[in-house]
C-alpha cells in the first residue's frame, strides 16, 4: 500500500492548482482534447500533426454505430484525401478503368 502512495505523491508532485498537466488549459501535455464539433472541423493533415505528439481524446463525442464498410469510414474520414502512410503521400485517382 506504501508503493501505491508513494506512486500518487510522485504524480501529484506535477500537479499545477491541484490538477494534472493534462486538465490544464494551455499546459504541455501528451493528451490533446477536442471536443467532436472541432476534431470533426480538422484537416486529416492536422489530426495526423497533432497525433506525432500527442494522443487525441474527444470529449462530447456521441456514442457511434458506425459499421466498417465504406460508409463507416466516410463518418471518420473524407476517402477521397491523399493519405499519408509512413511519411509517403498516397493519392488515388478512380479512372474507372485498370
Amino acid at each position: 500500500m506504501d508503493s501505491i502512495h508513494s506512486v500518487v505523491q510522485q504524480l501529484e508532485e506535477d500537479y499545477m492548482d491541484g490538477k494534472p498537466p493534462h486538465a490544464i488549459e494551455g499546459a504541455i501535455s501528451v493528451f490533446h482534447i477536442l471536443t467532436q464539433e472541432v476534431y470533426n472541423k480538422k484537416s486529416v493533415r492536422e489530426i495526423q500533426e497533432t497525433l506525432c505528439t500527442q494522443h487525441i481524446v474527444i470529449i462530447d463525442q456521441q456514442q457511434s454505430c458506425a459499421k466498417f464498410d465504406t460508409h463507416g469510414l466516410q463518418m471518420l474520414t473524407r476517402l477521397n484525401e491523399p493519405v499519408s502512410i509512413q511519411g509517403v503521400s498516397l493519392v488515388v485517382f478512380h479512372s474507372g478503368s485498370l
